[in-house]
Parts: C-alpha cells; sequence; structure tokens
C-alpha cells in the first residue's frame, strides 16, 4: 500500500510504500475503563536521498477483540504523539525567516492540541512579529492613541498583491488569537478555540511564511541569477 506523503524536514512531496514506513503494535495491560488498550509506532524515513531524516509517531488506540479469532483489532484512536519531530511544524530556515517568528510558530504547533487559546495566541504574536518586519510596519509619529494589531493589519490593508480574501484571513487570526490573549470583560464568560481552528491560524501562518519570505526569497535567487548570467555575458563580449 502507498500514499502520498510530504517530509515535516525537506517538505518535499513524495510518495511512501513498504520500503520506507514500518509500523509495529504494541498490545498494553495498562488497567483502563476502555479496556484492552494498543500502542502502535510509526516511523517513517524520507526517500528523498538529501535528507533521509526519520520521522516517529506513536498512536495509543482501544483494541477489540476479533470475531470468532484469537487476537485484537485497533478500535478507536484515543491519542497520537509526534515523537520525531515532536510536533507538525514545517522546517524554516532561519536565514530566511526570522528566528523569533520561528519560535513563536513552532511553540503553536507544539500546544496546539494541548492548549488551542494558546496555540491561536502564538499564532496571533507570529502574525504580528511578520507584519512588523516583512512589511516595515511601525506606528507613525503623528499617531494619537494606542497602536494594536488592529492598526497594523488596517495599514497593510492596501498592499500589492495581498487580497482581501487573504487579508481577511489575517484579521481572522487577530480576532481568534485575542480569545486567547485577553480575558472578556465577564470573567465567566468562556469562549474556546478548538485544536481544529487552532490548525486553520497554523496554516495561515505557513501559507504566509511560504508567500511573503520563501517564495520572495526564490524569485530574489532567480533574478540575481538572471542579472549575474547577463553580466557574465556582457563581460565575455
Amino acid at each position: 500500500m502507498s500514499y502520498a506523503w510530504t517530509c515535516p524536514f525537506c517538505k518535499l512531496p513524495t510518495t511512501i510504500v513498504s520500503t520506507n514506513e514500518t509500523a509495529e503494535r504494541v498490545d498494553c495491560t495498562i488497567p483502563s475503563k476502555k479496556g484492552k488498550l494498543g500502542l502502535i509506532v510509526n516511523y517513517i524515513i524520507c526517500p528523498n536521498t538529501e535528507c533521509n531524516q526519520l520521522t516517529l509517531i506513536a498512536s495509543l488506540y482501544t483494541l477489540k477483540q476479533k470475531p470468532n479469532a484469537y487476537g485484537y483489532a485497533t478500535n478507536e484512536l484515543l491519542n497520537e504523539w509526534n515523537l520525531i519531530p515532536d510536533s507538525s511544524a514545517k522546517v524554516f530556515s532561519p536565514d530566511i525567516v526570522p528566528q523569533v517568528i520561528i519560535n513563536d510558530y513552532e511553540e503553536a504547533c507544539k500546544i496546539m492540541n494541548l492548549s488551542p487559546k494558546a496555540s491561536a495566541t502564538l499564532s496571533r504574536r507570529a502574525l504580528q512579529g511578520m507584519i512588523r518586519h516583512f512589511w516595515g510596519i511601525k506606528k507613525p509619529e503623528d499617531h494619537k492613541g494606542k497602536w494594536t494589531l488592529w492598526n497594523e493589519i488596517q495599514a497593510i490593508k492596501s498592499k500589492p498583491d495581498l487580497g482581501l480574501g487573504v487579508w481577511s484571513a489575517i484579521d481572522a487570526v487577530r480576532k481568534v488569537g485575542n480569545i486567547g490573549a485577553h480575558m472578556e470583560e465577564d470573567i465567566n464568560l468562556i469562549i474556546d478555540v478548538e485544536p481544529e481552528e487552532a490548525s486553520k491560524l497554523i496554516w495561515l501562518i505557513e501559507f504566509l511564511i511560504e508567500k511573503w519570505y520563501i517564495q520572495k526569497y526564490e524569485t530574489d535567487l532567480q533574478l540575481a541569477e538572471i542579472i549575474g548570467m547577463a553580466n557574465a555575458k556582457t563581460t565575455k563580449k
């Protein structure tokens, strides 16, 4: 059986076959209200020879007796852990993306399931760092009053190639992140952030890193090569 997969280290899409992946199950005897448990350890070796990194995942299942047979089959998935790498975060080079932004992004990925609200707050912080660094947004000297992320997002609304859809999604990160960053006036009012919602915010941060930093870096490299090629030809001429 084969399936499409993207390596979290080199980020290259590939197809995983049996020679790249091994799954082993350990039936546990841990006392559980859910009965017998099984732990499946999955590891994948990236087929890219320049990468060859190990991805290791552990999944905990309840087990059920096979009908009219010996042994057990996996039933309900209880939890899953990314062991290597220790989160679903993509690997970005600090030579391209500022390390402080990478740190906030990676931490948001690590705690996405443990604390979606805190993850959303970190995504909001990573977004603010990117707006300030990539677009050079800062409080104008003639601005009176408080300067917030809302002001910074308004400042990039008219930026070329941003698009209303992307801008609206960026503002959505601010709104959801505010739930974790600021307590409601009524402290008894609890607004939760679901893991799926935190995951979507992380996806947007990844999208913006690719769009703002990675694409610009790769474009600049290509343009520099073209200019260098032309200069070399001119010199020969």
